[in-house]
């Protein structure tokens, strides 16, 4: 079982971390094996060729990933695609790659054989869930009005999921086909079990109880924790007495020891969601990775020996373009932020500029001359 000691995660014999700027070092009990990560528009995958040595090898160069899931005998890596005109499943193995439509949210069955998608639907409250063949072949639909990522039983025959409406939010069991859907609890409304955005259901390794993303609100303000209901249904339990202002997925670890979350603390954290270790069954919640980077999306292998997630960075500058012209346009370089402008930008009646900025770990509003100059808060 590991421990952790100042943010990082070490075995009971031994601290060992690989040689990498990155916080992912922070990660190397859990992807002893490896690491995929997406690395501005580059996946990257971390294999463990030796004991002291772990050797990055090119997964994929498209830009737009969005939702990514670990085949659990680590030959497949499936990438779920978006750009303007594309929006697809795209499987890396060492046989090829099959592309399928796809919308929202991917899972693979535990046996390997299915990948499960979430698309079309109502709304983007309520999709559809379909599943496809690894392989290639068709889409065919499991079951409607699908409000939140899916998880499944240890046994691969069951999935859970939340089902959002106007009396409630419902977490829900069904077969793996989709028969026999039941309801083991509901969130009255103005709380939730999460949606397809920020949520996310997972089965415990005994197969007893499922954890799902809580959203509620207290004081006119809204914030997410996790709580466990048992899969024979009855009362929920929060696991853990700390709120975030946003969770975006979990997954549990192999042995039932904690969860592995993607999580915002803070309002002023939503563009840093970091990933988090959450104890069970003591609720004690350690940040893993503490750095500016964006961690979306969670997938465990079937043992947690590999870790799959996506690293995004955000990169925005504020240009100025004489009269209109933007064949003109001359970027004002910031000595300390990427982030320029990324929520918000006006003129002043004088002609200075007005702006967003992100510096370190501290947002705030900034003034500057025309020219970039004279910057202040």
């Amino acid at each position: 079982m590991p421990e952790f000691h100042d943010g990082k995660v070490c075995d009971r014999t031994t601290t060992r971390a690989f040689v990498n700027p990155e916080s992912f070092s922070r990660l190397q009990k859990y992807a002893r094996d490896g690491i995929v990560r997406r690395l501005f528009n580059r996946f990257l995958l971390f294999r463990r060729e030796a004991r002291s040595n772990l050797n990055p090898a090119q997964q994929s160069q498209r830009d737009g990933t969005n939702e990514t899931v670990a085949g659990d005998d680590l030959r497949r890596v499936a990438l779920q695609e978006s750009d303007a005109h594309f929006l697809g499943i795209m499987l890396n193995s060492h046989h090829g790659r099959t592309v399928a439509n796809l919308v929202r949210e991917l899972r693979g069955k535990p046996d390997g054989n299915f990948l499960y998608y979430a698309s079309g639907g109502a709304s983007t409250r309520n999709r559809v869930l379909y599943k496809m063949p690894v392989l290639g072949g068709a889409s065919r639909k499991v079951v409607e009005d699908v409000s939140s990522p899916i998880s499944f039983s240890p046994d691969g025959k069951q999935i859970a999921f939340a089902r959002n409406g106007n009396q409630g939010s419902e977490l829900m069991i069904a077969n793996a086909d989709g028969t026999e859907e039941r309801m083991i609890a509901i969130r009255k409304p103005g709380g939730s079990f999460g949606n397809l955005f920020e949520g996310g259901t997972a089965w415990s390794p005994d197969g007893k109880r499922i954890v799902s993303i809580a959203i509620s609100s207290a004081n006119n303000r809204g914030f997410m924790n996790v709580v466990e209901v048992p899969v024979e249904g009855g009362t929920e339990r929060s696991i853990t007495s700390q709120k975030w202002n946003g969770i975006q997925r979990l997954a549990w670890l192999a042995d039932g020891s904690g969860l592995l979350m993607t999580a915002a603390e803070q309002a002023e954290d939503f563009q840093a969601t970091q990933i988090w270790h959450l104890a069970y069954p003591s609720g004690e919640a350690r940040k893993i990775t503490n750095d500016l980077k964006e961690y979306r999306n969670i997938s465990l292998n079937a043992d947690s020996s590999v870790l799959v997630t996506l690293q995004g960075d955000r990169d925005a500058n504020i240009w100025v373009a004489p009269n209109g012209d933007a064949s003109r346009a001359t970027q004002l370089t910031s000595p300390s932020s990427m982030m320029d402008g990324a929520n918000g930008i006006a003129w002043t009646p004088d002609g200075k500029i007005v702006y967003y900025s992100l510096v370190g770990d501290k947002d705030g509003i900034w003034m500057m001359e025309a020219d970039g100059k004279n910057r202040d808060n």
